[in-house]
């Protein structure tokens, strides 16, 4: 069975994003297409959302650049869109209707979010591209 994709952004990159697809196999599983398509993203910088069968691939690069910084800070201040919806979405947390209700849920502290939410989060298999992600947060918080 063939894989629907849908591609979501400026008509440029909608463009861009359409050509490197065109190069790739899709009747592949999804979960082999879906680190395909991220390795697309991140290699070409594309400021796109890309759907494989409806769920949506999230860019390694950006999530963990994000991370990265949120972990410095300690805080969620200023918590990106990009960011909240990885963990709201792909870590399985609730929403809490916003960006400032989950902020204030968790007391703006980023540490109590990585021990609650992301150090707890177990994706499904078919979801490589959220598994790659999660794989490089917890080497790098991995004491020795």
């Amino acid at each position: 069975m063939e894989n629907k994709i849908r591609i979501l952004g400026k008509p440029i990159d909608v463009e861009k994003m359409e050509h490197a697809l065109s190069e790739l196999d899709m009747s592949k599983k999804e979960s082999e297409l879906r680190l395909e398509i991220q390795d697309i993203i991140d290699n070409n910088k594309l400021n796109v959302k890309v759907l494989c069968n409806g769920n949506g691939i999230v860019s390694y690069k950006r999530t963990i650049k994000e991370y990265e910084k949120y972990k410095k800070a300690g805080t969620l201040d200023r918590l990106s869109d990009h960011f909240y919806k990885f963990l709201t979405l792909d870590c399985n947390d609730i929403a809490h209707y916003n960006k400032l209700g989950y902020i204030d849920y968790y007391d703006n502290d980023f540490n109590l979010v990585q021990k609650e939410v992301i150090d707890r989060t177990l994706a499904p298999r078919w979801k490589t591209d959220v598994i790659k992600i999660l794989n490089e947060i917890q080497s790098k918080v991995r004491v020795w």
